[in-house]
């Protein structure tokens, strides 16, 4: 009987350490998958809570974990501590290093390792020899809400908490995990040094997450570095500067939201001055509103303070400093700054994001320095400041680069208009400062270069025996690549028309110099007529200017003289037909290049030949002389395109036989 007794008692055990074991394995499950459900490297923190609510569903009666990881190689060793949530018992703690996992557990965040160089010695003996330590501790509750920070009267809700304990620390891959009780139970330190191997995955995936994050910061920080550098890439001129610390500060606060104000400052010795640009939050956004000529609005939620000064003795300091190349940090008193602040803007500020006081951090670069508005100093707002010093010094490099050419630019342009304005004048000047004297007949012409020189000219030439010649000539091009061509087609007319050769031959022989001094790009459009003022007969030859229109008073009437040719220097050995136009008393002739039919407006629609017949019939059926014929053509166009820019000359000759 006895015997079956212990049997039943053997089996009742082993039923026991069974179910035991089946509860550490289900425990390090819920570790496991509380491990693979990690997202970023801030959730460790819940499996550490895990980890302490688990040992306590197993049967250990600790208040609470510190769970430390260990770091070979450096002085970090993060140490969380899971706990009772201290709001469970009344105590209102509210602290940046506590994280309430829910409303049973809390986490201590790490605060950068160990006090003593002998605890961390201690620490690295135990884990290195994967043995577990037990050692016996007098906690003071008084020491402990001194650690914590805590006020108010907390002693008596954590009275449980003091008095006599064993510490144990129990090893595993990535650190330890310690904990407190009363008494040492052999079996609870093998059931955590189970539950720690679930943890040590965890660890494991949180190194893998953590440095995924730092690539992905580092990520997002060049790609915030290169928005700057592109804004600092496109300035033009120092006004612009005022958008880089804009997109700076915009792209600082995105990665840290702690940045209160990010500031440029540019150093100029040869001017012996310093320029400054700041950026803020808008205070707008809180209600408060600042209004200065120095004080730029950008957006509603930014902005920008410019200013310059000359270089006083009281940054000597900064400037030693700038020119080491050293960082460095001072705090600031807000009183101070914003007293500073009025002095400067000669106005009140504050801004309700700004504490009562907090760092500020300089970077040098080589153009000036880069400082950074923090509540605390960090070596991750550093970090990212780097960047955009790096980024900035680029673009500002270039900047200057680019005032350098653009001030050789536009000395260059000054010259080129100065000579563009002597090429103007000497072109005008090729054109005739009054029509020819002929009995009976009124003449009146006018050419408006589309730039400061162009390709049209018109001129008059007296024949022998009475009669005169009138011409119109556009050369392909504007500008100078066109004025060039213009100056010599003009002195070779010159000389063909000193020759007195007839207009059949004076085409032909202008057709044949031209097809061979002309590049195969350029060529000439002309229209010469021949009047006769005896006879009214006028002779006309054309190569590729618009058909000449012809007013006849008698029927009120009007069109186009239609004669087909070649322009001039496109084939050499072309012929020239000459059309004869009898011409009455009272009728016109009206020449015009091609730049006033296609005038545009800002729609894009040109003017049109056939706009350009009605306005000139219009004019005539008027009796409007040649001068004011041209006007009238003239102000129509004008009135067509408002404000659009042509691109080619408008000529206009008017031939009126008066009468």
């Amino acid at each position: 009987m006895g015997d079956e007794t212990k049997t039943r008692e053997q089996l009742i055990a082993e039923v026991e350490d069974l179910r035991r074991e089946c509860a550490s394995i289900q425990a390090g499950e819920r570790i496991h998958e509380e491990v693979l459900s990690m997202r970023s490297s801030e959730d460790i923190v819940k499996v550490v809570a895990v980890m302490w609510r688990e040992m306590v569903e197993l049967g250990i009666e600790t208040p609470g974990t510190s769970i430390i990881f260990v770091e070979e190689g450096t002085d970090w060793f993060p140490t969380y501590m899971a706990m009772d949530n201290p709001h469970r018992h009344g105590i209102d703690w509210t602290s940046p290093q506590l994280s309430e996992v829910d409303e049973r557990v809390a986490v201590l965040l790490p605060t950068g390792g160990f006090e003593t160089s002998q605890s961390r010695e201690r620490l690295l003996e135990v884990w290195r020899e994967k043995r577990t330590e037990s050692f016996v501790d007098n906690f003071s509750i008084s020491d402990f809400i001194e650690f914590l920070g805590l006020k108010g009267d907390c002693e008596g809700l954590l009275e449980g908490l003091g008095g006599e304990w064993t510490v144990t620390n129990v090893p595993f891959a990535h650190g330890t995990v310690g904990y407190r009780e009363r008494e040492f139970v052999e079996e609870h330190a093998a059931v955590v040094g189970e539950l720690a191997r679930a943890l040590s995955l965890g660890y494991v995936r949180y190194l893998d997450i953590r440095e995924a994050e730092e690539q992905t910061r580092q990520a997002n920080r060049e790609r915030a570095a290169e928005r700057v550098r592109a804004e600092a890439m496109t300035m033009r001129s120092g006004d612009e500067l005022r958008n880089v610390v804009a997109v700076m500060f915009r792209e600082m606060a995105d990665l840290d939201e702690s940045l209160l104000e990010c500031s440029i400052t540019f150093v100029n010795e040869d001017e012996d001055r310093i320029a400054e640009y700041s950026a803020c939050e808008n205070p707008r956004k809180y209600g408060v509103f600042w209004s200065h000529p120095d004080l730029v609005e950008m957006d509603n939620e930014i902005v920008v303070g410019v200013g310059s000064h000359v270089i006083s003795e009281r940054e000597d300091d900064y400037l030693e400093r700038w020119k080491k190349g050293d960082v460095w940090s001072f705090e600031l008193i807000g009183e101070t700054y914003w007293r500073a602040a009025k002095k400067l803007y000669g106005m009140e500020f504050f801004h309700p994001r700004f504490p009562e006081k907090w760092n500020v951090t300089v970077l040098p670069f080589s153009q000036g320095s880069v400082s950074l508005n923090v509540p605390e100093f960090s070596e991750e707002s550093v970090a990212i400041a780097r960047e955009f010093t790096e980024a900035l010094s680029l673009g500002y490099t270039r900047f200057l680069d680019f005032r350098r050419v653009e001030e050789a630019q536009q000395q260059l342009i000054d010259e080129l208009e100065e000579e563009l304005q002597t090429a103007r004048e000497k072109q005008m000047a090729l054109m005739p400062k009054g029509a020819p004297k002929a009995e009976g007949v009124h003449l009146a012409g006018r050419c408006v270069p589309a730039n400061h020189v162009g390709g049209d000219f018109f001129q008059y030439f007296p024949r022998e025996g009475g009669g005169f010649s009138v011409c119109m000539a556009d050369v392909t091009g504007h500008a100078m690549e066109a004025a060039i061509p213009v100056v010599m087609f003009d002195g070779v007319l010159e000389s063909q028309m000193a020759m007195g050769v007839g207009l059949e031959e004076l085409f032909e022989r202008l057709n044949d110099l031209l097809c061979t001094k002309l590049d195969e790009r350029t060529f000439v459009c002309f229209a010469m007529g021949e009047f006769d003022t005896e006879r009214g007969l006028l002779r006309l030859a054309n190569g590729g200017i618009p058909y000449p229109l012809h007013f006849h008073r008698n029927s009120g009437k009007i069109v186009e003289l239609e004669v087909e040719a070649y322009p001039l220097g496109v084939r050499s050995g072309v012929d020239y037909p000459v059309i004869e136009v009898q011409l009455e008393p009272g009728d016109r002739v009206v020449f015009c290049s091609d730049g006033l039919a296609e005038a545009e407006n800002v729609e894009g629609e040109i003017f049109g030949f056939e706009r350009t017949a009605d306005v000139v019939r219009r004019g005539c059926v008027d009796g409007l002389s040649a001068e004011g014929l041209i006007e009238r053509l003239f102000e129509a166009v004008r009135d067509f395109s408002g404000e659009t820019p042509q691109g080619d000359d408008m000529t206009c000759v008017v031939l009126q036989v008066e009468g």
